[in-house]
């Protein structure tokens, strides 16, 4: 059965492509059958895709992976604008998995609540929706914070894992994932497999 894990934010900048791309490559470099969905008009996943990662990419509606990871646009404006919203029920309704990617930055997590409340609203029942951080400083009065809490200030469920704020992970953009640390790989990969379990 075909799996549709979808990335979302109303807002730009939380490593939502970056990480998106990065998963569905982790997932083609363990041998699943996995590919990369482009929902973004500015079309960065797919210049990842087919540029950097050399993994495949799924059209919208195409059949054959198992695994299809789904890169949506950020500067959503959910509360002025109907076709950002009509946008996000789209994506929320056609997924099995929505992952509300986001840093813990105070500007962030105001977003993502916004964000949730609507995925909430149009996720199918038998699907779900979780929070992942990303880009997390340790060490730092942000990064430090809980995130436990922080979900439930977002209002959905927490992924377990953390993206840690690594330079190597902006390497890959340029480099693919042989510029990835053995941690980022192990980061990513547990990552990925949980997306998918």
């Amino acid at each position: 059965m075909k799996k549709r894990i979808v990335f979302v934010n109303g807002k730009g900048g939380v490593t939502k492509t970056t990480t998106s791309t990065l998963c569905a490559a982790t997932l083609c470099g363990a041998g699943l059958n996995a590919a990369i969905e482009d929902r973004d008009s500015q079309g960065s996943a797919t210049f990842l895709a087919n540029e950097v990662l050399g993994i495949p990419l799924s059209h919208e509606g195409e059949e054959g992976y198992d695994y299809v990871i789904v890169d949506s646009k950020g500067n959503l404006d959910l509360v002025k604008e109907e076709v950002d919203r009509e946008y996000l029920k789209e994506i929320t309704q056609e997924a099995d998995r929505v992952v509300l990617i986001t840093k813990k930055d105070p500007l962030s997590v105001n977003v993502s609540k916004v964000t949730a409340g609507f995925v909430k609203t149009w996720l199918k029942p038998e699907s779900d929706a979780l929070v992942l951080f990303s880009a997390v400083r340790k060490n730092t009065i942000i990064g430090d914070q809980d995130p436990i809490a922080l979900a439930k200030q977002i209002g959905l469920p927490l992924i377990p894992q953390q993206i840690s704020a690594l330079a190597c992970y902006e390497k890959a953009q340029v480099a693919g994932l042989k510029a990835l640390t053995a941690d980022a790989e192990e980061e990513l990969l547990k990552l990925s497999l949980n997306l998918i379990s």
